[in-house]
Formats: C-alpha cells, structure tokens, sequence
C-alpha cells in the first residue's frame, strides 16, 4: 500500500495510527514520472476536459505530464472526494503501464524516480522491496481507499461554511481492518 508521506502525517496525527514506508514525490516529479512513461490515457468527462487543456476533450485523451497534474488537482469540477477518485485512477493507471512495460523501461524509471521521492525508508530496504517485486511486478495490482469512506463522516458547517465531521474512531477502526491488515494496533 502506499501512501503519500504528507497523508502519513495526517492519518498519524488524526487517527493515531502509524504508517511506514511513505513515499512523497513534488509536482515537478509527478510530471516527469509521467513523462518518463510517454503519457497516460486517461478518460476526462465533459466538466474535466477544460481543466485539462484547452484541446481536452470529452472521452480518453492521451495526457503528458503536465495535462495529467492538471488532471489529478483540478477542484472545479466537482468536490475534494472527485479529486481524489482522479488522483487515485491516475495512480492506477500509472502502475497499470509501468507494469505493463519492459523491464529496461521499468528499472530506468525506478533509477530516475528514486531520485524525486521522499521517503522514511533507507536505501537497503527500498532496494530490498524492488527486488522483491520487479520479478512480480507484471502480476501486481493496486487497491486504493479513499479516507474517510462513506459511513464515518457527517456533514456539518463551521462558520458558514460546509465541512466533514470525522468519526475519528470508525476511521480508525476501518483503517486498521481493511487497509492496514499488519498494524501495531
């Protein structure tokens, strides 16, 4: 699973439930990983296109990095849980061709991107953890989650102004039962 370094803060913070093995990479990176890849195609609704690019159009358009970050920040169009579901099928759909790609491609990306990422882990285990997926990578899948889900919020107002009321206990509760299944609980 993996988790930005940033979201590690907050779900430590909030929940009280500690995460190892944060990865945290800048914009900048995003799009280069993205480009290093030769683009994405991503489906953009009518309401994304134009947040996209001014030639987005509805349906799949091939993004490079640059259209792709506009992609995952864009908050025009519908709410921070639209944005995240965006930034959550870029991140599949990112994993999807690099696993799909050769594995010469696959470790020049590797080289290329540990240089842009921040991260708590040491050298020895993240060289330790490539070499125990790349022979697995082409079989590999990405679940993600989105915090917090359904069912552990409520909708309330605080000076004027709509905001999510966290039930921090059932957040926690179904982080560590479904996302986190080896937790120090």
């Amino acid at each position: 699973k993996c988790i930005a370094k940033g979201d590690v803060v907050v779900v430590d913070d909030n929940f009280g439930v500690r995460i190892d093995g944060g990865i945290e990479i800048d914009f900048n990176g995003f799009v280069d990983i993205v480009d290093m890849l030769g683009g994405i195609d991503m489906y953009l609704t009518a309401a994304e296109a134009p947040y996209v690019s001014t030639n987005s159009v509805e349906g799949v358009n091939h993004l490079n990095g640059r259209k792709a970050l506009n992609y995952v920040r864009t908050r025009k169009t519908d709410d921070d849980f639209g944005r995240t579901e965006r930034q959550r099928k870029m991140l599949v759909a990112l994993f999807d061709k690099l696993r799909h790609s050769d594995m010469e491609t696959i470790s020049g990306i590797i080289d290329k991107a540990l240089s842009m990422i921040k991260t708590d882990m040491t050298d020895e285990t993240i060289a330790s953890l490539i070499a125990a997926l790349l022979p697995k990578i082409s079989t590999l899948e990405i679940t993600t989650h989105c915090v917090p889900s359904k069912g552990n919020f409520m909708y309330g107002y605080a000076r004027g102004i709509q905001v999510l009321i966290p039930d921090n206990q059932k957040i926690r509760d179904t982080i560590e039962a479904e996302y986190l299944p080896f937790s120090n609980k």
